[in-house]
């Protein structure tokens, strides 16, 4: 009774992990949703941004046209404003010469009529009553207005009113322009802001991803007594995997190290390429197994992994691709090998779970 108690208990604590085991994959499954949600919203996010940039850039472009034209029409404006001026100074000060020499005129008139009547006197011509002053006047004026005319023909027939009126339409043109590239910018500010956040947070992300990768792989390489570590470096795009085998006396890097030493396992390792074969096919293996739980691929084949690997070795792996074959039901697995698989021979169940094709030699 006492042992069929014990086996209920493990019976109990065996289904309590597996409902654990279970909620960390539905975990594991909704963070694989999130991030990859989070990557579509940042593409998109990035897309709009491009399309803000772009509306941006042409509004800052038709903005430059729009301020050099008006700048343009308001030299001219100013300009023919300037000769304007010059004109109407000049125009007054003639009529007050004229109105001077017309009460001198008056007076000397006055005091010659005193001394004697005036005699009318016929002059020819339309202006013949006019006095001279006020001849040359007219053709001042006349003079002033021509100039008026070639300049308005000179900025194309513009006349100052009408130039004012056109530098009041661009003036009102570039502020409606200016507040339109205003808005587009606070878009394009808040935009950008959203798009760092999502980055961060997809750095955040694939930091986890790389912890957990780096854990697999460590549990993976514990089977057989090593240690693993797998360290990625985002920024630059590269990964560093750390091993201790057993029996060794330290960790040995991806990179660095000198190949020509030789191998004794007594010594730390400075180069993944100087494990035997096997060791290499199994550390491939595990750091597979752990990419492939952060892989949503609904079908996964792998050819030779067993390459290079001893009996003990073979044995392990295999019964590692099984267990993680079993632990993703949904999953198609194909393994390809020319080894001998009559270990698997006893996992042929009724369930149909595992399906072994031997395909028959070549002939030569």
């Amino acid at each position: 009774s006492d042992l069929k108690a014990s086996v209920a208990e493990l019976d109990i604590e065996i289904s309590t992990a597996e409902l654990a085991r279970q909620d960390a994959e539905d975990k594991r499954c909704q963070e694989d949703i999130q991030r990859q949600q989070f990557e579509i919203e940042v593409q998109t996010q990035k897309t709009q941004v491009e399309a803000a940039s772009s509306e941006n850039q042409r509004l800052t472009q038709r903005l430059t046209q729009i301020t050099d034209r008006c700048s343009a029409l308001r030299e001219r404006g100013e300009e023919v404003a300037s000769k304007i001026q010059r004109v109407e100074l000049k125009l007054a000060k003639t009529r007050a010469e004229l109105e001077e020499k017309q009460a001198r005129l008056q007076q000397t008139v006055e005091v010659a009529s005193k001394v004697c009547p005036r005699e009318d006197m016929v002059r020819s011509g339309a202006l013949a009553d006019l006095p001279v002053d006020v001849e040359m006047l007219n053709r001042e004026l006349g003079r002033a207005r021509a100039n008026i005319a070639k300049q308005e023909t000179r900025f194309g027939n513009v006349s100052v009113e009408e130039l004012q009126y056109e530098i009041e339409k661009q003036e009102r043109k570039f502020k409606k322009m200016e507040d339109e590239v205003k808005g587009v910018r606070r878009i394009l500010d808040h935009l950008q802001g959203m798009v760092g956040a999502r980055k961060a947070l997809l750095m955040k992300t694939a930091q986890l991803v790389s912890k957990s990768v780096s854990h697999a792989f460590n549990h993976y390489m514990a089977q057989r007594g090593h240690t693993g570590k797998v360290k990625v470096y985002h920024d630059c795009g590269k990964l560093e995997m750390m091993l201790t085998m057993a029996g060794s006396s330290g960790p040995s890097g991806g990179s660095g190290g000198d190949p020509g030493r030789s191998r004794n396992r007594n010594i730390q390792v400075k180069n993944t390429k100087t494990l035997s074969g096997g060791e290499r096919s199994y550390s491939t293996l595990a750091f597979t197994l752990a990419l492939g739980q952060e892989n949503e691929s609904p079908f996964r084949a792998m050819d030779e992994f067993d390459v290079f690997m001893d009996a003990v070795n073979r044995r392990i792996g295999t019964q590692h691709l099984l267990e993680f074959a079993r632990a993703n039901p949904d999953i198609q697995f194909v393994y390809l090998t020319p080894q001998d698989v009559s270990m698997l021979d006893k996992e042929l169940g009724e369930d149909g779970f595992v399906n072994v094709q031997r395909l028959k030699n070549a002939t030569r």
